[in-house]
């Protein structure tokens, strides 16, 4: 899957030398700093400065959760350089030099496009549709179709059935999908469904993946998935006659973007009939359920 690494060209080797300087100079200063201030520091005054460092950490270990939920990872990277500036005009330090800085970073953050993600592991930005960053982790969500015929280097309307491993009668369709990728990898599909539970017979392919190798054992009636990504094991749980489920995912911004932005395409998946959403650790969540379940999938 690197059909990426051709279509934009190849990495030049002083990007790699870039990319090291830009991170180890700002720590090698940051640690400078730290410790001239520590040996700047007299007697009971290294207490009080060890301590405002450690109150300083635990302020930022608290805010930076509802932070990164508010504003995205790089403009919340940037935003940072703005402490250390205001410590200098708090610090009676040079003003001018703190002011060009501070415009600098403010300018940086409104202008947006310095700070997108370029190139990712997958090397699928050039067919993304949507970009979202979360606490934990980056999610960008494209059409399916447009990714295969990048790959295939033909057009390509709808792509195959997902499915992470077919049985060899599995059936041929051509299904309207969306691809959300975490972090540049993690993959999951949004299979497109008009949230009519009475009738999932379209949804028969569902049946000949690997994943779906549980459902042939045992009908099941309880069901729990963990880690509902996309909503594509909320569809098989449900075209295998599942009439409760629970969809665990970690993620709050994966099950907010399917079911506002992508609402009409997956058929509000995670509020479809017998299912019930749950933003939560999929182990945590299991030692506190009520258990009783025919099915645990962890696909």
């Amino acid at each position: 899957l690197h059909f990426g690494r051709d279509a934009l060209g190849p990495l030049p080797p002083w990007i790699a030398v870039a990319c090291m300087g830009c991170v180890l100079v700002p720590m090698l200063l940051l640690g400078a700093a730290v410790c001239i201030l520590l040996l700047e520091a007299r007697g009971t005054e290294v207490g009080r400065m060890y301590g405002a460092d450690l109150v300083g950490a635990a302020i930022a270990a608290g805010a930076i959760l509802p932070v990164l939920a508010l504003v995205p990872t790089p403009e919340a990277c940037a935003l940072v350089g703005l402490l250390p500036v205001i410590a200098a005009f708090l610090c009676g330090g040079r003003a001018l030099v703190a002011g060009i800085a501070g415009v600098a970073i403010v300018a940086l953050v409104l202008a947006d496009d310095p700070l997108r993600v370029r190139r990712s592991k997958m090397y699928f930005e050039g067919v993304e549709l949507y970009e979202r960053w979360t606490p934990t982790a980056r999610l960008t969500f494209f059409d399916f179709g447009d990714a295969l015929a990048k790959i295939l280097n033909a057009d390509v309307e709808t792509a195959p059935g997902h499915a992470w491993g077919k049985g060899t009668k599995a059936p041929e369709v051509l299904v309207p999908q969306y691809l959300m990728e975490q972090d540049g990898t993690a993959s999951t599909p949004i299979t497109q469904f008009d949230g009519d539970t009475s009738d999932m017979s379209e949804f028969d392919w569902l049946l000949f993946d690997v994943t779906a190798a549980g459902y042939q054992i045992r009908k099941p009636e309880r069901a729990v998935i963990i880690g509902g990504g996309g909503g594509r094991d909320i569809l098989t749980a449900l075209r295998s006659g599942a009439t409760d489920i629970d969809a665990v995912e970690f993620n709050a911004g994966v099950v907010d973007t399917i079911s506002t932005r992508y609402k009409e395409f997956s058929g509000d998946i995670y509020h479809a009939k017998g299912v019930t959403a749950h933003v939560r650790e999929g182990r945590s969540f299991l030692t506190q359920s009520r258990g009783g379940y025919d099915m645990i999938q962890v696909s």
